[in-house]
């Protein structure tokens, strides 16, 4: 992977089939539901450059809140510096088991960043 190159995005959604549906029709995406992972069901988007996924929108995450992950070698060091320069951690560092580290960040004009670093 490399560092600092955006490596996915999540895209909310009011409703999960039509917003598959959708996505397949305007890109030739496919969809896959995946519900083992902790907050219920996420579906990953087959994507030829970058992971994509569709999320459910709730109090967090409102239509327009599309979260674009950057790659990173170290997330917490990365969220200590988007601190640094004026951001504002929302998520610290974080494990998914199994899959890779995340943190969560607002940048100086509002928008919410992630660093992922994928688990080896």
């Amino acid at each position: 992977m490399n560092p600092r190159a955006i490596v996915h995005v999540e895209i909310p959604f009011a409703d999960r089939e039509i917003s598959k549906q959708f996505y397949k029709d305007l890109c030739g995406w496919n969809a896959y539901d995946v519900d083992d992972l902790p907050g219920g069901i996420y579906t990953t988007l087959s994507t030829a450059n970058i992971g994509a996924a569709l999320v459910e929108m709730n109090e967090q995450t409102q239509a327009g809140d599309v979260l674009v992950y950057i790659g990173s070698e170290d997330v917490a060091s990365d969220l200590i510096q988007a601190e640094k320069l004026g951001g504002q951690i929302l998520l610290a560092e974080t494990l998914i088991q199994g899959l890779g580290t995340l943190g969560i960040f607002q940048d100086p004009s509002g928008n919410r960043i992630a660093f992922w670093k994928r688990a080896d």
